[in-house]
């Protein structure tokens, strides 16, 4: 009866992060599409190249402190304290990646600032670490009305203000952003100055607080690092194709990729977003019996949802062909190949996330650098060796076969844990 509960919850709360999902995902969609069409190819690879390089950039920085607030958050005792150091640690990334932000630009290492300049690239940083540390606050907490509040919120900006940028001032790349950046602090702005209150008493009881902001620092430091990691591969990606090619190219991969993201987030995603919490909270108590149900009911609703949408696109992916050249009428049709790697390589990271929670559960954040460094070193061996030779196909199958290895490194790592998992009783996992 309990264990039903459990799972009650966390079908309700899989489907509220699916609401979450749906509506930024739908706008998303549609983001994709309408700005393509309207700014190009060509334009759309730099927007996706300068995007994916402050996202990773925010993952190096704030990453740590988000992974650790949903990892300490649920089920703590110390909830005041933990949110006060949160704000000191928020603060401290920032100040971090302008450093970075700034050295970049001085230093001249980034084809980025040839098309935006510093100040939209920092207020950009600025605006999705504020974001993210909101919405991982909220989900730490297991409020997913919320976070489906300010993830709506942020989606409908994020379409209509990007829009109103290029039609009054041009189809350019810095204006896309300018409307982004509204977009992020428009929907968190308010939380955030409330917060940031909490600084004045991050520093009461400073012996305490240091050794919260520390736990939370060697808990979530590897995970940044594992983020910042992840996100680099597609970052890579489309730096790799922009260098051997050029910016149009960047975009039709970046559109198709894009594409199969926004629908992986609407259909997959918000089930690793309610089991996090509940997991944690649940690992946290003791009660490792029904932490581990839960993992176990997580991956096999992913694999059949996969599934479904796998034979569905096979089936019918001539007609899905043509409803994409009618979408994408400025892309060209030889292109649509990519659809089904991509699509699989999609599913390959989104179940990554499941496979790898062992390793957070148990605390061993850092052995998942060893997984995501080999999946790296695979992605930059393939594009540098197989894309100039074999074009975008090969970055889509080397999207696959990073995310592969990266699994059974995973798996590798947490072999005793998933002996237990699957031969002996719940209980007994630990």
């Amino acid at each position: 009866m309990i264990m039903e509960k459990k799972y009650h919850l966390l079908l309700t709360d899989s489907i509220k992060y699916s609401i979450t999902k749906i509506i930024p995902g739908i706008v998303a969609l549609i983001n994709v599409i309408v700005i393509i069409k309207i700014v190009g190819s060509e334009e759309y690879g730099k927007y996706s190249i300068a995007y994916s390089f402050i996202l990773t950039l925010t993952a190096f920085c704030g990453g740590w402190l988000n992974q650790a607030l949903l990892r300490y958050y649920p089920g703590n005792n110390e909830i005041k304290a933990i949110e006060s150091q949160a704000i000191l640690g928020l603060l401290i990334s920032a100040v971090i990646g302008l450093f970075i932000l700034i050295g970049i630009y001085l230093i001249k290492a980034n084809s980025l600032f040839e098309f935006i300049n510093i100040l939209i690239a920092i207020f950009l940083f600025i605006s999705v670490l504020l974001y993210q540390f909101q919405i991982s606050v909220y989900r730490s907490q297991i409020r997913p009305n919320i976070v489906i509040i300010l993830t709506s919120i942020q989606s409908i900006l994020s379409l209509v203000l990007p829009l109103f940028f290029i039609y009054f001032f041009g189809p350019e790349v810095q204006y896309i952003i300018i409307g982004l950046i509204i977009a992020y602090l428009g929907s968190t702005m308010k939380n955030i100055m409330f917060k940031s209150y909490s600084l004045k008493s991050s520093f009461l009881f400073q012996d305490e607080s240091n050794s919260i902001l520390s736990k939370l620092f060697n808990f979530g430091w590897p995970l940044s690092i594992w983020l910042t990691l992840s996100l680099s591969l597609q970052f890579f990606d489309r730096f790799f194709i922009n260098h051997y090619y050029d910016y149009n190219l960047t975009g039709i991969y970046a559109g198709f990729y894009d594409l199969v993201v926004r629908i992986f987030s609407i259909l997959i995603f918000p089930i690793t977003m309610a089991v996090h919490p509940r997991m944690m909270s649940l690992w946290n108590k003791s009660i490792y019996s029904d932490a581990i149900s839960i993992l176990k009911i997580a991956m096999l609703i992913q694999f059949l949802i996969f599934s479904c949408v796998f034979i569905i696109v096979n089936l019918f992916f001539e007609e899905i062909s043509y409803i994409l050249l009618w979408i994408f009428s400025d892309l060209d049709p030889e292109y649509f190949h990519l659809l089904i790697p991509l699509l699989i390589g999609g599913f390959i990271w989104q179940f990554a996330l499941l496979i790898h929670k062992p390793i957070e559960l148990n605390k061993n954040t850092y052995l998942m650098l060893i997984s995501i460094v080999i999946a790296l070193i695979i992605n930059l061996f393939g594009n540098i060796i197989f894309l100039p030779k074999y074009g975008l196909i090969a970055t889509a199958y080397t999207f696959i076969f990073s995310g592969t290895v990266y699994i059974v490194s995973s798996i590798i790592i947490s072999i005793s844990f998933y002996k237990k998992m699957f031969t002996l009783p719940n209980s007994n996992i630990e």
